[in-house]
């Protein structure tokens, strides 16, 4: 008897931590989409805590895992190759550097790490619970872009402060601070309301469905066509050039991966009509970004990307410091703002951007390269183009996805779980 009880007891003492466990994953994704941009986060000090509050999640899961880890030749050669940039860090910015590099990545890493010495399928899980809980935001923001934007069943419950605009507070309607109207827009002559979610501006929204629905893609085992279809509207709804042209390539892509040869044939007929179809979409996007809704938009975007690469080439290995104070509109206009790798290029140079384009693109590509069956570097490029144009250069998404990129190129076990995966 006293055997069963203590087996008994230790099973539910298992059984406890493998569901707190699981709870903390769980916390910690929403952490980092919370961060990423939100409303709730558009006062500073509430971003502080998502980061803070994240990075203390990641100690809490490895004591509760017991994680080992051991740190290889890549993490040393990091550290010691941040230095550099350290260095040329703008002045002002040495405690956003330390946080986000020498503190952020090396603890994804770290967690990271831990997870892949119990296979691939651990660090795929992670990102998959980030996938779930995209969904059910994209379930609720459909359901109050729907009733509430559009058909004007339901009512805002109340205004609430917002600063992302960097005009000062304004006051904007939310639906019981699970939906936000940040943006309005005229759509092929129709007034609307960008879908933004809890996200201060469309693109950001955008970005994390597009992550979403690259992971269902390129990552989840058994695809689900409701996920994907969900996500996928929700994508149109939030009337971005970026996710419109993600849908595009996606729509390819599926047509040549799932179906069959004969009905890829017959498929190529219905491309050049789904190519109609999306380009009247897109200038339908355009035009609005070229009226009250976007002003500019477009034109803003190209004079931060030529800004940039201006800057950035007046030393092009470093660049003018990591951090640096963007440019105010006596100064010729601000820049960086509608884009990250231009932005890192401007401040960080080449040095720095090698950071990213080797973990989200090289590394992923030398996998891929090897073995056509592992998708997950799909994902990764995904990401980079994402990325490459959406604001989201010290967002704790991208040292996630950086950390990921850089744990692949170390580990090698896990293979038969990865292809498991990756289909």
């Amino acid at each position: 008897m006293t055997d069963v009880s203590s087996i008994n007891s230790a099973a539910e003492v298992k059984s406890f931590r493998e569901h707190t466990i699981t709870f903390l994953d769980y916390l910690l994704v929403i952490f980092i989409i919370l961060e990423f941009n939100t409303v709730y986060t558009s006062f500073d000090r509430i971003r502080s805590l998502m980061i803070y509050g994240a990075l203390g999640i990641i100690v809490l899961l490895m004591l509760l895992r017991k994680s080992v880890f051991r740190i290889d030749g890549i993490i040393w050669l990091y550290f010691l190759g941040s230095i550099l940039p350290f260095l040329n860090v703008s002045h002002g910015g040495e405690r956003s550097f330390m946080k986000f590099y020498w503190m952020v990545l090396p603890l994804f890493l770290f967690y990271l790490s831990s997870l892949k010495r119990n296979g691939f399928d651990c660090v795929a899980s992670l990102f998959i619970k980030y996938s779930n809980v995209v969904f059910i935001l994209s379930i609720i923001s459909l359901v109050y872009w729907v009733a509430g934007s559009n058909l004007t069943i339901i009512s805002p419950t109340m205004y609430v402060p917002n600063t992302w605009k960097g005009i000062g507070i304004e006051m904007i309607p939310t639906y019981h601070f699970i939906y936000f109207e940040t943006q309005e827009s005229s759509f092929m002559g129709y007034e609307t309301v960008r879908n933004s979610g809890i996200f201060n501006e469309g693109p950001m929204y955008n970005m994390i469905l597009c992550v979403a629905l690259s992971i269902e893609l390129f990552l989840r085992p058994i695809k689900s066509i409701k996920r994907l279809i969900i996500i996928g509207i929700t994508i149109a709804t939030t009337f971005t050039t970026t996710g419109v042209i993600f849908l595009g390539l996606t729509a390819v892509w599926i047509i040549f991966h799932f179906f069959s040869e004969k009905a890829r044939a017959l498929l190529i007929i219905v491309i050049p009509l789904l190519a109609v179809g999306m380009m009247t979409f897109s200038n339908a996007v355009l035009e609005d970004k070229q009226t009250s809704s976007g002003e500019g938009s477009m034109r803003s975007r190209m004079y931060d990307i030529t800004t940039c690469i201006d800057i950035g080439m007046e030393n092009p290995l470093l660049g003018q410091g990591l951090f640096t104070k963007k440019l105010g509109e006596a100064d010729g206009g601000l820049y960086g703002y509608s884009n990250s790798l231009f932005t890192f290029f401007a401040d960080g140079g080449f040095y720095t951007v090698f950071l990213y384009i080797a973990s989200l693109v090289l590394i992923p590509l030398r996998d891929y390269l090897k073995d056509r069956e592992t998708l997950w570097p799909l994902m990764m490029f995904a990401y980079f183009l994402l990325f490459t144009f959406t604001l989201s250069q010290y967002q704790l998404l991208t040292f996630l996805f950086v950390a990921f990129g850089l744990l692949m190129f170390t580990s090698s076990n896990g293979s038969v779980v990865e292809n498991n995966y990756s289909k």
